[in-house]
């Protein structure tokens, strides 16, 4: 890690945000610490902040599998109901996705 990287997992560390690492000899996989606290180990360990999954909403007319819309948060798929309520009358589900970020 370069040193700008090094100040920046520190950083977000100090504001609260949660941080993985993993070997760098081993190239193995990112692991959350098993304490609140990690050990800084610059030298053996590559660190960074833990993503977050990102999540949207998505809108899945029954009768017509070929149309589906996304949106980025829950209101913009609530305005876009109501601003349709009074045209659209086909049946749709609303379904919730969460990225899996392994």
């Amino acid at each position: 890690m370069e040193i700008d990287d090094m100040i920046e997992v520190l950083q977000a560390y100090k504001k609260g945000k949660q941080i993985q690492y993993r070997n760098t000899r081993l190239d193995g996989d990112w692991v959350d610490p098993e304490t609140r606290s990690p050990v800084w180990q610059f030298y053996e360990f590559e660190y960074r902040v833990k993503p977050e999954p990102r999540e949207w909403y998505m809108r899945v007319y029954q009768d017509n599998y070929d149309e589906i819309v996304l949106f980025s948060s829950k209101e913009a798929l609530f305005d876009d109901i109501q601003s349709r309520n009074s045209v659209d009358k086909h049946p749709f589900d609303v379904i919730k996705v969460r990225e899996v970020i392994e």
